[in-house]
């Protein structure tokens, strides 16, 4: 099975049926919640490990923004040595994180 198709199905077993407009809002729903994590994360109110614990299911989306959302998140977590050790390696990776929670939550025109 697909990973649409999995989300399809539990949507629809958690909510009764699917449409495209639900299914739209879901996703819109998701970026979000995503976008508001990398903000928690930043703003020091949540550890990027309980971000990436809350969000597993974000590695495998079909959408590009989450994936890298994603794999910068584990980046961060990763490397929490060094952005001790180094302020511009700290910087850059605060400010990719920044850019990135913005991206989820842009308008795609």
């Amino acid at each position: 099975m697909s990973a649409p198709d999995k989300v399809t199905n539990q949507f629809t077993s958690k909510y009764g049926h699917v449409s495209e407009v639900s299914m739209m809002n879901e996703d819109k729903h998701t970026l979000q919640m995503a976008s508001d994590a990398l903000r928690r994360v930043l703003s020091n109110t949540l550890t990027a490990e309980n971000a990436l614990a809350q969000w597993p299911v974000m590695s495998k989306s079909s959408d590009k923004r989450l994936r890298d959302a994603y794999h910068l998140l584990h980046h961060f977590a990763s490397d929490e040595d060094i952005r001790t050790k180094d302020a511009r390696y700290n910087a850059s990776q605060r400010a990719a994180l920044e850019k990135c929670a913005e991206a989820l939550t842009a308008r795609d025109d």
